[in-house]
């Protein structure tokens, strides 16, 4: 069994004066520069001004570049940070076949059982695009295609 747990930071911010828009590109621009994850939760904040909590996943290595964009691209003036421990599953990459066409899939495991499939968005939109069907039908097929 492979221990797939791993340390990492938290670093995480309020934001309240920084528009949706620029929120949207700070977060392409995080997961860009290497950010495990990046999310966003909309929060009450003083005063009763509605703000959104921006929270960062990353290597401690990538601290410093992850921090040089939050306070360049954002009105923070200050970024909480914190050690955690995540665990992940362990990951392949298939190719099946559907009605649609082939669909990337990505398979997670879990002490050597395979326990969550995704296929890839961007295959089952191209895929429902081409059949004219909602991505949907074409998502749900290449679930059914891993089950055999």
């Amino acid at each position: 069994m492979t221990d797939t747990a791993q340390n990492c930071l938290v670093l995480e911010c309020n934001l309240d004066d920084t528009v949706p828009e620029l929120i949207g590109s700070l977060t392409e621009r995080l997961l860009e520069k290497g950010a495990l994850d990046v999310f966003t939760t909309a929060v009450q904040m003083k005063k009763q001004r509605p703000g959104t909590l921006l929270t960062v996943l990353s290597n401690e290595k990538d601290r410093e570049q992850i921090l040089d964009l939050i306070f360049k691209e954002s009105t923070t003036f200050g970024v909480r940070e914190y050690l955690t421990r995540r665990t992940v599953l362990e990951r392949r990459h298939i190719t099946i076949e559907t009605e649609y066409g082939s669909i990337h899939v990505k398979v997670g495991t879990w002490q050597g059982e395979d326990v969550t499939r995704a296929p890839e968005h961007a295959d089952c939109l191209a895929a429902a695009n081409k059949h004219a069907v909602p991505v949907r039908v074409v998502y749900e097929a290449a679930i059914r295609a891993t089950d055999t």
